[in-house]
Formats: structure tokens, sequence, C-alpha cells
């Protein structure tokens, strides 16, 4: 006897033949939302008033594993780090908010002033 005349396994052939195009529909059109939100970028200058090597570290860290920011720059004498965060905001208060609150979770800094807030609309891909 033939596995197709085996019901089981053609309603799990069927099965996986209708649920596969609908999953991959899902994903992409999900990455494509996702690219759509990220419309602004800022490059954000901080300063760390006595920023400690474990602080220093855990925000490395942060920035490393957040797929919103990348690492531009540091300056462990004067304790300032320069960031470029990609984000949907409008406002330049609301970036200044956004990157504070990612500082202070990642180093777990109590004491921080931001220097400097670039706000740029549109995409980065240009050279």
């Amino acid at each position: 006897m033939s596995d197709f005349s085996n019901p089981h396994i053609c309603v799990s052939g069927r099965f996986f033949a209708w649920i596969l195009p609908c999953l991959l529909f899902i994903f992409t059109n999900t990455a494509q939302v996702h690219k759509q939100r990220i419309e602004n970028h800022s490059t954000v200058i901080i300063k760390i008033p006595d920023m400690e090597e474990d602080q220093y570290s855990g925000i490395l860290d942060g920035i490393s594993r957040d797929n919103q920011f990348t690492f531009e720059y540091a300056c462990k004498e004067s304790n300032i780090i320069v960031v470029k965060y990609y984000h949907s905001h409008r406002e330049k208060a609301d970036v200044r908010l956004a990157a504070t609150s990612s500082f202070r979770k990642w180093g777990k800094v109590s004491k921080m002033e931001v220097i400097y807030v670039d706000f740029m609309k549109g995409s980065t891909g240009k050279c």
C-alpha cells in the first residue's frame, strides 16, 4: 500500500503546503513594517561624569546588543560617548529621553549630561 492512500499523511502534507506560504508572508511583512517605522537617525553625545570601568563596559555591551544604536566614538578621559541612534521619534526631546533611559539601564548610571542631539530625517544609506 502506498503512502498516498493513508489519509493522515495526505492531510499533513496539505497542511504544510498551506501553512508554509502563510508563515512566509507573515515574516516578510513583519520585517517590512519594522523597516518603515525606523525612518530617522540621530547622533547623540553623552557625558557621564565619574564613569567607572564596569559602567563603561556595560554601556558598550548594551549598545552592541541593541539594533537601534551603533557605537561611533568614546573618550574615556573626558567620559564622553558618541552613538548613532536609529528611531521613529519626531522630536529631539524624545531622542534625548530614549538615549538616556537606555544608557541608565545598560550602565546603571544615575548622573549624565546629554551634550548634543542631531536629528536627521530619512535614510542613512547614502554616501
